[in-house]
């Protein structure tokens, strides 16, 4: 099985997907949403660009978490003379100035595995190795600490493999939660994306289970 292996880790992580206005909440473990709009990033392709859609489409992800995190928020404020409701562009009343809470999740650490279309797999992962303009991990302000670069790899025959074996960020031989796409999954995750443009999703089905971390091999992470 052809796997694209990521790795998401920094000091702030934010993977937004109930977020209004005002309120910028964070999932507790990144969304597909905001991993194709990363390699969106690298590619170079601009939010409207129907590509977006296409990769969301033929790729899927699984997410091991190898350290959860812990959710901040911090509070924002934002001027406009006026100050323009994003939902109808009318312009509010009740003043120039809001506090807007934003959630973060702090020292987090993820191994994302994509797989799905070898072309388009490849592809990928040529640009995450030459990236067109710098990845962030969810929002612009969440810079990785280490380089989000990929390994394309077939060594595994199943994802779960590949979790069990690839040495975890934290430790081995421990248990840990992750997350695989899955029709029959009971949880449902509003982040597939439709357009980035007018910023439309559709729901998915996910599972969630734990998974025992051996370790023993080690993937040489670009350097």
């Amino acid at each position: 099985m052809q796997l694209l292996l990521l790795r998401l880790e920094g000091p702030l992580q934010s993977w937004g997907e109930r977020s209004s206005w005002d309120t910028r909440d964070t999932a507790l473990i990144p969304s597909k949403s905001g991993i194709i709009g990363l390699i969106a990033c690298c590619m170079g392709i601009k939010r409207g660009d129907l590509k977006i859609r296409e990769m969301s489409q033929n790729l899927h992800v699984a997410i091991r978490v190898d350290k959860p995190g812990i959710v901040m928020t911090d509070y924002q404020t934002v001027q406009g003379m006026p100050i323009i409701y994003g939902s109808n562009g009318k312009p509010r009343v009740s003043g120039n100035t809001i506090v807007t809470p934003r959630d973060y999740l702090q020292d987090a650490s993820f191994l994302v595995a994509i797989y799905g279309e070898k072309c388009l797999l490849e592809e990928c992962n040529k640009s995450l190795l030459e990236p067109v303009w710098t990845p962030y991990l969810g929002r612009k302000n969440c810079t990785p600490s280490k380089p989000v670069y990929p390994v394309l790899t077939d060594q595994f025959q199943t994802v779960d493999e590949a979790f069990e074996l690839l040495d975890a960020s934290g430790g081995n031989n421990r248990m840990v939660e992750a997350e695989y796409e899955d029709n029959n999954g009971e949880i449902v995750r509003p982040d597939s994306v439709i357009s980035c443009e007018s910023r439309e999703f559709q729901s998915r089905s996910v599972k969630r289970k734990n998974v025992f971390i051996k370790g023993g091999i080690h993937v040489p992470y670009a350097s």
